[in-house]
């Protein structure tokens, strides 16, 4: 190599070397004292600003929090989703979102933000993890929360999960289990419902009970057989008409509510007008009319107004009998059925 050309190489290379280090220097630098004084590391602030570097990510929870704050149901519902898909470890802090948006006390409020969190009804998993968190809290929220978890869990058909919760129930609860659990009865149960019908207290329940065996249709007629026997005779005469209309054995109308009422007599005392028909007895006739659809009922009944007893037959238990009705009582409550043979 030429003299001339060796010579320039190692300007060259010494130049570089002394460019380098000036810029690596140059990096470790500190920055300028910041507003208060303190000095530092440079840091990646202006960089984020600038769109060079992302903003650290924000989670559904903290999004979720925000929408409630801000009153934005829609988008609470949306994000509290995500947390609740985030994996089971969350569903508690998921849980206490809904709670949240729960806390309430306007009856128009209140209906908004159900509707808001209606797409909640998919996640059934998530609410039978937390059906048993929110009924042990017997909150304010926790108690709006459960009517519609059991409403959803009785859309997606867990029976079996509603039966389970009848267990432990409180008279409060009861009513709610046993609604969400009309259509969700499967043949294995009746024997267990049978007997929490006859252990029931009061009517008012075993209605409910009842209720449920009957949505069953033609497999609850052997219980509802059993049940027309109790000895307690509110229950048999509500098992009775509750056979009747599984397995009406004559057309008419189904008495389910008796009609009662108090008299005056001369003014003095008071004594109860005793109601010869029974709660699931089937009026086949009133009068000269023959009850064989839904406006001869209404026929009937319009006939009778100002009279003071009118004739009536019945069907009570597979039995014919003719009665007399006291009109003043006003007409029984029920529903037309027609005879399955």
């Amino acid at each position: 190599m030429p003299r001339s050309h060796l010579i320039a190489y190692l300007v060259i290379a010494v130049a570089a070397g002394f460019l380098g280090g000036v810029l690596f220097e140059h990096g470790r630098k500190p920055t300028p004292a910041g507003p208060e004084g303190k000095g530092g590391e440079a840091t990646a602030a202006p960089l984020v600003q600038s769109g060079m570097v992302p903003p650290p990510s924000v989670g559904p929870q903290a999004r979720a929090e925000k929408a409630i704050a801000e009153k934005r149901w829609n988008d609470a519902a949306i994000e509290i989703r995500a947390v609740i898909a985030s994996g089971e470890p969350n569903w508690d802090e998921a849980l206490s979102l809904i709670f949240r948006v729960l806390a309430v006390e306007d009856i128009v409020e209140y209906t908004l933000r159900e509707d808001a969190l209606e797409p909640l009804a998919a996640d059934i998993a998530f609410h039978k993890h937390s059906v048993p968190t929110a009924r042990a809290l017997r909150t304010f929220e926790s108690e709006l929360y459960l009517e519609q978890a059991f409403a959803w869990l009785a859309e997606a058909h867990e029976g079996k999960f509603l039966f389970e919760a009848l267990e432990g129930a409180d008279a409060d609860e009861l009513p709610r289990i046993l609604r969400a659990m009309e259509g969700n009865i499967t043949k294995e149960m009746l024997p267990a419902l049978t007997k929490m019908t006859r252990e029931a207290n009061g009517l008012a329940l075993q209605m409910q009970y009842l209720k449920m065996i009957v949505s069953m249709g033609p497999e609850s007629e052997q219980v509802l057989k059993e049940l027309a026997k109790s000895p307690e005779r509110l229950l048999a005469e509500a098992a009775a008409a509750a056979l009747q209309m599984v397995k009406p054995p004559a057309t008419g109308f189904l008495v389910q509510q008796v009609p009662g009422r108090e008299e005056r007599p001369n003014g003095m005392g008071k004594r109860q007008v005793q109601n010869p028909v029974h709660r699931g007895d089937i009026i086949v006739q009133v009068g000269d009319v023959k009850i064989d659809s839904e406006a001869a009922w209404g026929k009937a009944t319009a006939k009778i107004a100002g009279r003071a007893t009118v004739e009536v037959k019945v069907v009570r238990k597979g039995e014919a009998m003719t009665l007399q009705y006291p009109t003043p009582l006003g007409a029984p409550k029920g529903k037309f059925v027609v005879a399955v043979k």
